[in-house]
Formats: structure tokens, C-alpha cells, sequence
């Protein structure tokens, strides 16, 4: 699976309002930086990464990945 793939899922998890941001995100976004970054989005990760992914990720690995290149390199492991 490419990262373009990846965040197209991701853009496709995260429920919002307004998703203008989501269309800005690239494998180098450091993503927890973003005005709109927030605890449903970060949850909507830990359920992309499991249920599609297979990828049970501890809160705080997710924490720790600065980018979406980052949060990628999880789904190599599983």
C-alpha cells in the first residue's frame, strides 16, 4: 500500500465539519500542529490503524509520530 493510499483512508476516517485541512495533508504534515487536530481525530487514527490496518497502537506510539509519514511507517510493522 502506497502512503497516498494511506491518506485517503485517513482523510476518509476523520469525521469533521469542515475538512478543508484534510485535503492539505501530505506524508511530511506534522499533523498534531493543525489548529483542527483534536481528540476525535486522534481517535478516529487508532480506529483507522486498527480496523484497517490491523494495528493495534498504543496511545502513546501515536503520540509519538510527528507526520503522516510517521503514522504510515506504523502499518509497515503489522
Amino acid at each position: 500500500m502506497s502512503i497516498e493510499k494511506f491518506i485517503e483512508d485517513l482523510r476518509a476516517s476523520i469525521d469533521t465539519a469542515d475538512d478543508a485541512w484534510l485535503q492539505k495533508l501530505t506524508p511530511d504534515t506534522q499533523y498534531q500542529d493543525l489548529p483542527e487536530w483534536d481528540s476525535l481525530a486522534f481517535l478516529c487514527v487508532l480506529a483507522l490503524l486498527d480496523s484497517s490496518y490491523g494495528v493495534e497502537a498504543k496511545a502513546e506510539t501515536v503520540r509519538k509520530c510527528k507526520t503522516i509519514a510517521d503514522l504510515y511507517a506504523l502499518t509497515a510493522k503489522a
